[in-house]
């Protein structure tokens, strides 16, 4: 036996254990508002003492204890004083437990989201042994949320500059235009559009009713008049004219689909003949294999949200349906939309830390 493999996995086995336990007193942090208070504090930081009287905390043996834990995993850092150890919470880090909206306030909820988890064991083990997946509704309503939440600063904060990848897109609905949101879930990306092209006109469509309520509830609140929601099966016509949109989005839903093949057909013939459909995709390799997936960083979270939550769901209740899954390559996109009538499917680009890729996702764009 190799034991520094051995050694490796054992390692991987800690790593993944500690995890779980951070995990917990993140969410004990939050509960307690531990952070803001932190944020807050001066910059020297606070004493445990003064954290649990800010925080009406009376445990202060064990909220020393946290503080450790997270110090030693690298979320506060401990200063020595003449009065004893001071705690502080950088402002990067800070900005990660601020649920203002922040481009950083999605990865909090998506995490805490995943402790239901171990609850949900028995179906998986279930759906495993049968062949079958499950719809979007099964799921709990904490996945939904944490799911809504992690991708609601990437629409907020970064999809406005991606639209203007494709100049010829967002000069449309500049001064006009209709965009079909497919798979838009509780509405955040069609909202966002909605509020970026106040000219243009918006129709969120989703099979799931409980988040089409949701997507509507959002846009009153929000006041864009100019987005609309229905409830509507991609794979089928119901929710589109023949050639009446410039523009089909699949926003981190198409990998997702039952009949991904089904809905790029209906995409087609929603579109007008000068039409795109754009798509934003996690990020994957070009090809179908899996040493090129595994070279990229993001195929470890990628795969994992996708065996609970993606490919099931895109088996379907009874097992049949595509099953393509988050880490579905390009070249399966291409595939796809070659057979429902489009010219071509490339993956747009850009420099800088806000770049699609740059974040972990795929942009791409298919020309009818």
């Amino acid at each position: 036996m190799d034991m520094q493999k051995a050694g490796a996995i054992k390692g991987l086995l800690m790593g993944y254990s500690t995890a779980h336990l951070v995990t917990s007193n993140l969410a004990i942090g939050m509960h307690f508002n531990l952070f803001s208070i932190l944020e807050a504090g001066s910059t020297d930081g606070l004493t445990v003492e003064e954290l649990a009287s800010r925080a009406q905390i009376k445990n202060v043996r064990v909220l020393k204890e946290w503080a450790l834990c997270l110090v030693a995993n690298g979320f506060l850092e401990c200063k020595e004083s003449s009065d004893g150890e001071r705690y502080v919470i950088s402002p990067e880090a800070a900005l990660f437990f601020r649920m203002d909206g922040n481009p950083f306030s999605g990865f909090w909820p998506f995490l805490n989201s995943l402790r239901i988890l171990p609850q949900l064991q028995p179906v998986l083990v279930e759906k495993y042994a049968t062949g079958t997946g499950f719809q979007w509704g099964d799921l709990p309503e904490p996945v939904h949320d944490g799911v809504t939440d992690f991708f609601a600063p990437v629409y907020e904060h970064l999809l406005p500059s991606w639209m203007k990848l494709h100049p010829d897109t967002h000069r449309k609905l500049q001064t006009g235009g209709k965009l079909l949101d497919i798979g838009c879930g509780a509405g955040k990306s069609t909202c966002v559009l909605a509020r970026e092209y106040p000219e243009a006109t918006f129709v969120g469509v989703d099979y799931h009713k409980g988040s089409i309520v949701k997507a509507s509830e959002r846009a009153d609140h929000d006041g864009r008049k100019n987005a609309v929601f229905k409830v509507a099966d991609s794979g089928s016509a119901s929710w589109h004219g023949t050639g009446e949109a410039d523009v089909v989005s699949f926003f981190d839903c198409f990998h997702d689909m039952e009949n991904p093949g089904g809905a790029a057909k209906q995409a087609y013939a929603a579109l007008k003949d000068d039409g795109v459909v754009i798509l934003i995709e996690p990020l994957s390799s070009d090809e179908e294999g899996v040493s090129g997936k595994c070279s990229l960083p993001t195929t470890g979270l990628f795969s994992g949200a996708s065996s609970h939550i993606c490919t099931l769901n895109a088996l379907g209740a009874d097992g049949t349906g595509a099953g393509l899954g988050a880490c579905c390559p390009t070249s399966k996109h291409r595939e796809l939309f070659k057979e429902a009538g489009f010219k071509s499917l490339d993956v747009l680009s850009m420099d800088g830390p806000f770049a699609p890729t740059a974040n972990g996702f795929r942009f791409m764009l298919a020309t009818k």
